[in-house]
């Protein structure tokens, strides 16, 4: 088989090469705000402001009175007292706060100490809510279970609260739901550890974190890292993450975009107890790219949590959530190979999970908290955390990186397209020579002509002798009445 326009192939490759590597030098540079740390609380200047209203929150001592501490689905239990007591947890609305007080008063009850400000369990801080413009208040819950050392360490057990079900979507329309997996499953497995670690004696601190407003833009686990300062931070081992953990059919650890020693080390202590846990597929995770300005410039299911805050902070992590990175010809992976997605959604609610997720859900639950608790009791935990080499994020957004591996992209795009000219230049045949019947009448020639040579064979009916047949190109047929 021939090939023709080779010339004309080559150009349009290499065109989009050029182009393709121009957006990969520019995404680099292209600044969105998702996952930078913040430094004090400095907004664009807001429409309005929105205060909690007056409304009493339910008595505490009912929403959890009826969990069966005994059960050996505990996570659960909170699970299903915490959305039906909060169903409207919306970020920086009066419900949340509500619900700030029902956990603070779940924590406060286990006898954990409050950590937030003053001698409050309370972190309050504001936020702009990006759907209104409106500053909002929002609060963390933070407790701790203090360490026998005086050294300061601490892991961070933590999960948001908050929901969207009364905010809107980008179409003006209320979101709906109940924050059911995204994320009363994740606060309900934050209080069966807190429940089972609080007899167990570590060296280091537990701060048991309880993030607000973290569906808008991670604001409160960047205003937790904020005031946490400098020296502060440096003193975090490591901060675990519940998150969507009931949804999914898998239940994932992510802990960096490189093998880790802790999370190999939580690994082997899910599977000593039992626990089915999976880590991210090598070489998939890092392929979504979502730019940034920040320290992280891109993202992926595994980041889109209070975790990336941490992350960017230099802070190792282990985020635990549920999802299917491992159906076929889905790039990036879904919740779920046979139901649909129900995070961010109106169908994420405890009816839902009730139908169609329990079995999957409670099963994660107890696992996440089971590889929780049997990692931080494991030997060599400290040891783990402390020597672990994190991924250097910076490496890619450094401009001087950026352009050394767009530099490099384009040679080997253009070395490939050069091969690639050489062969169809050595496989391409002489350019055909038109027949002589095309030199007269058209391209394909007179189609009346006498292919055998006789002159008087054949006249042409219509006249076309190589003319246009119509006068009128834009009316072959005439005007139809």
């Amino acid at each position: 088989m021939r090939i023709y326009g080779m010339k004309k192939l080559f150009s349009i490759l290499l065109f989009l090469a050029l182009a393709a590597t121009a957006v990969f030098a520019y995404g680099f540079n292209v600044s969105a705000s998702y996952f930078a740390v913040a430094e004090g609380e400095a907004e664009e200047e807001p429409n309005g402001e929105a205060e909690s209203g007056d409304e009493t929150a339910p008595a505490l001592e009912d929403i959890f009175a009826g969990v069966d501490l005994t059960s050996p689905n505990l996570a659960y239990e909170f699970f299903v007292a915490f959305v039906i007591a909060h169903a409207d947890r919306t970020s920086g609305e009066e419900g949340e706060g509500f619900a700030a007080e029902s956990l603070a008063g779940a924590l406060a009850g286990m006898g954990y100490a409050p950590a937030g400000t003053g001698d409050s369990p309370y972190q309050p801080f504001k936020f702009t809510d990006p759907s209104s413009g409106m500053v909002k208040n929002s609060q963390n819950v933070l407790f701790t279970k203090n360490g026998t050392s005086d050294s300061g360490e601490k892991v961070i057990i933590g999960a948001h609260y908050d929901n969207l079900s009364s905010m809107k979507g980008s179409d003006g329309k209320v979101i709906g739901g109940e924050g059911a997996i995204d994320n009363a499953t994740g606060v309900g497995s934050l209080l069966a550890a807190a429940y089972l670690l609080r007899d167990t004696e570590f060296k280091f601190d537990i701060v048991f974190a309880l993030f607000g407003a973290e569906l808008p833009g991670l604001h409160g686990s960047a205003y937790y890292l904020d005031k946490l300062g400098k020296a502060g931070r440096g003193k975090v081992l490591l901060m675990i993450d519940f998150n969507m953990i009931g949804g999914g059919d898998f239940l994932y650890l992510y802990t960096d975009e490189t093998e880790t020693a802790h999370g190999n080390l939580i690994k082997n202590a899910a599977d000593a107890v039992g626990a089915d846990l999976k880590l991210p597929p090598k070489n998939k995770n890092v392929m979504n790219i979502l730019i940034t300005e920040s320290k992280i410039p891109y993202t992926h299911i595994g980041l889109m949590s209070d975790s990336a805050n941490f992350i960017a902070a230099d802070i190792k992590i282990a985020h635990f959530f549920g999802y299917n990175w491992e159906i076929k010809n889905v790039y990036d992976g879904r919740e779920s190979a046979n139901l649909p997605n129900v995070v961010y959604t109106s169908r994420d609610t405890l009816q839902n999970f009730e139908e169609y997720y329990k079995i999957n859900g409670v099963k994660h639950m107890n696992d996440a908290v089971a590889a929780t608790v049997a990692a931080l009791k494991a030997e060599g935990f400290e040891s783990a955390v402390k020597t672990d080499n994190a991924y250097d994020y910076s490496t890619l957004v450094n401009p001087t990186y950026i352009v050394i591996i767009s530099a490099c992209i384009l040679a080997a795009v253009i070395i490939v397209l050069v091969l690639i000219g050489f062969y169809l230049k050595k496989h391409d045949g002489p350019e055909p020579t038109p027949p002589a019947s095309a030199k007269n009448g058209g391209f394909y020639g007179n189609p009346f002509a006498n292919f055998g040579g006789n002159n008087n064979a054949i006249e042409d009916p219509f006249g076309f002798n190589g003319a246009p047949p119509l006068e009128d190109p834009e009316e072959p047929f005439g005007e139809f009445d």
